[in-house]
């Protein structure tokens, strides 16, 4: 099974859950819980797939540490850490209060934890290397790659005991002491920040000279060290003068402590509360470790007090296979030229294979193209990165202050999960999951899937050609949604759906809508959008300001009905993009017959239509008869994809009549939020005062693996002629 987290699994007969009751919840949070759990529903690894071994009791005396042993702490502290991610969330105020240190630290162990449970290994080693660079691939953030560096290191202190199978209790006592001597070197000497996760690992782990003989006595010592060094922080965390926590703190008294440290925490008192009593397996990958159903907003409010924002706009991280000669010491030497970034975090690790090294390099950056040339052209023995991110921080931190209150709305909307507006705003809207299948593995395609990566994935299908497929929800899903939505009183249910002829969504809401009674199916209305993805979003965006501004049923299909019917979109793909399509049938063959021959690396084609060509088309043939037939001349050259880009903007704005405006527009370049951010500055320039704000990124799910491909862009918009009634 790669790093990734992609390989068989073991069938058992607990992977089918039965259909759970259709009790009456009440509550719009009742609604988003049966959606998570439709999540796990359609996922590879859901809380009752059976596990091919039990997990190893950690209440017992263990004086020995194996590959079992092992399995068993990290399941303990990742399900802890994850059960706590809202508030890291909220309290993360260095380096950027972007809201996001429990997302990132639970996505860092997330496959690897899923991994160590579905395909264990005895061996210590063996173990401890594969978790390694599933952190290593997976983490995000700061606090994410500090932590991977910490298994980095444990496992290049196990190899120095011969690859040990087991160790004793001492021995890893010694070991975790060398990982928290060496946490600082994954930062420059002259960054590394006391009162944060570093300070924390490091004082924690003073075990070496420990007199112990079990692994509870071992962890009574770390956890207690840990807790002390944590609340140390606010006095030790100290940027420009200031001590930021402190500040912080003053403002908002649950900010106790900074927040990757207080993760690192919660990691380790997870092991120490599995010791004292067996690990419960219930919600260890189900939907309460993955994401509390509370009705919240993934993003938690972000503070206002130190906001480091305004330095570097984008997260950027890369993973590369060093080339012979390459090394560590010289990727941090490279971009530690203040014209990358700051914020650099780099760590080196063997890959689990033994047959390479791995670096991972994280820094917060203006340009992140300039990062990924550099680590590609001078240090990489591929092409292309193994993995590539960069992620808006600004846009996070204004993403983390908007919110709905879906409670207040007259209808409750629901949208199959390909039209998901984005994570700020999945408070507001229940998703139904459209299922990926990944080498016949289910996956739902939610935009935060609770079992995979997006991004990692979109990054390793630019290194392996895939099988991807998609299937629908089926009509049981749809009538749990609709039935949880019914028992909140008074209260209509709006769902939009996929096209009918591009997949049977749309056919199987209707089918579940006719097996509700009478009366609840005059509750319900469903809506077929028209479109194979394209303007669903700004469709969907556009209702919920609606919903928010008070609109009733019959007012929001009004509005559906005259936004769809003015939905226009351009899709840009290479020919290695398209090519993979036809290959696996999602493009007609002639399609690829046609441009096979052009030069991958200089061709994108600008598909769909524009206001001059008239509507959008609204099914599966007339969409490849958009590619066939009606294509902007293909683009060759240096920056042929922004070329493409500014001749669509340009026909857009040229068939605008007066009084016309673009509304909703959406947008992105597929898993790179700068390149993305560059199609929203073109349409600035290009539409003028023609484009009201506010736009949006769309954000990738994993569907579009199955229609695009990394680094494939497209925007969407619907055009207001002033006659639409919109919400105030």
């Amino acid at each position: 099974m790669s790093c990734f987290g992609f390989g068989k699994r073991r069938k058992s007969k607990a992977d089918v859950p039965p259909p759970s009751s259709s009790a009456a919840m009440g509550t719009f949070k009742d609604v988003l819980a049966v959606c998570r759990e439709l999540d796990y529903m359609g996922s590879r690894y859901s809380e009752t797939s059976a596990l091919p071994d039990p997990l190893f009791d950690l209440s017992a005396e263990v004086k020995e540490i194996d590959g079992r042993v092992f399995r068993s702490m990290v399941a303990a502290g990742f399900k802890h850490l994850a059960e706590n991610k809202d508030e890291l969330n909220k309290i993360n105020v260095f380096p950027i209060p972007d809201a996001d240190t429990g997302n990132n630290m639970k996505l860092a162990l997330r496959s690897g934890t899923l991994n160590q449970l579905y395909e264990p290994i005895d061996s210590l080693q063996g173990a401890v290397a594969k978790f390694a660079e599933d952190a290593l691939m997976a983490g995000q953030g700061n606090s994410g790659t500090v932590l991977s560096h910490f298994f980095i290191t444990l496992s290049g202190e196990l190899a120095k005991l011969g690859g040990a199978a087991k160790v004793t209790v001492p021995q890893f006592a010694a070991c975790l002491q060398k990982c928290g001597e060496n946490i600082h070197s994954s930062f420059p000497a002259d960054k590394v920040k006391e009162g944060t996760i570093v300070s924390v690992v490091r004082k924690s782990t003073l075990l070496a000279d420990g007199k112990f003989t079990t692994l509870k006595e071992l962890l009574e010592v770390w956890e207690a060290q840990a807790k002390v060094a944590l609340y140390e922080t606010p006095d030790e965390l100290e940027v420009d003068g200031v001590y930021v926590l402190k500040e912080a703190r003053a403002k908002d008294p649950s900010i106790d402590s900074d927040s990757g440290a207080k993760g690192f925490y919660y990691f380790v008192q997870g092991v120490g509360i599995a010791i004292k009593s067996a690990i419960s397996l219930e919600g260890l990958v189900g939907p309460d470790v993955a994401q509390k159903a509370t009705g919240e907003s993934n993003f938690a409010p972000a503070s206002e007090v130190y906001d480091g924002s305004e330095k570097h706009q984008y997260c950027t991280e890369c993973v590369i296979a060093l080339k012979d000669g390459a090394t560590k010491a010289a990727v941090e030497a490279r971009l530690s030229d203040p014209k990358f970034g700051d914020s650099m975090v780099v760590v080196a690790a063997p890959a689990a294979d033994g047959k390479s090294s791995l670096c991972k390099v994280h820094i917060h950056s203006d340009e992140p193209q300039a990062v990924f040339t550099v680590l590609t052209d001078e240090f990489s023995a591929t092409k292309i990165p193994l993995k590539e991110k960069s992620d808006d921080m600004r846009r996070q931190v204004a993403d983390s202050k908007k919110s709905y209150n879906a409670e207040k709305f007259k209808v409750t909307i629901v949208v199959d999960s390909t039209s998901q507006v984005g994570s700020w705003a999945s408070n507001a809207y229940a998703h139904v999951p459209v299922v990926c299948t990944i080498r016949g593995e289910p996956y739902s395609c939610s935009i935060d899937p609770p079992t995979v990566n997006v991004v990692e994935f979109l990054n390793k299908t630019r290194h392996e050609d895939i099988p991807i497929g998609t299937a629908a929800p089926p009509v049981l899903a749809f009538k749990k949604v609709f039935e949880a939505a019914l028992a909140i009183p008074d209260k209509p249910v709006l769902c939009v759906t996929l096209n009918k002829h591009m997949s049977a969504t749309h056919g199987n809401a209707l089918k579940a809508k006719a097996e509700l009674s009478e009366a609840d199916q005059k509750r319900v209305v469903v809506l077929d959008h028209g479109y194979m993805f394209g303007p669903c979003v700004p469709i969907v965006s556009c209702l919920m300001d609606a919903a928010a501004a008070g609109y009733d049923i019959d007012q929001l299909v009004q509005l559906f009905e005259e936004v769809r019917a003015r939905g226009f979109y351009s899709v840009f793909m290479n020919t290695t993009a398209v090519m993979r399509l036809v290959k696996h049938g999602r493009v007609p063959k002639e399609v690829g017959d046609k441009i096979g021959s052009l030069p991958d690396e200089m061709f994108c084609m600008p598909m769909g239509t524009t206001p001059a060509e008239g509507a959008a088309p609204t099914d599966y043939a007339a969409c490849a008869g958009s590619l066939k037939n009606k294509p902007t001349e293909p683009i060759a050259g240096p920056g042929a994809k922004e070329k493409g880009y500014r001749v669509m903007l340009e026909k857009l704005r040229d068939a605008l009549k007066p009084g016309e405006v673009v509304r909703n527009f959406t947008f992105a370049e597929v898993a790179r939020a700068d390149a993305s951010n560059k199609i929203g500055d073109l349409a600035e320039e290009i539409l003028g005062d023609k484009l009201i704000q506010p736009t949006f990124i769309w954000e990738p799910f994993l569907a579009i693996a199955a229609v695009s491909a990394w680094g494939g862009g497209f925007f969407s918009y619907w055009i207001d002629d002033g006659k639409t009634t919109l919400p105030q």
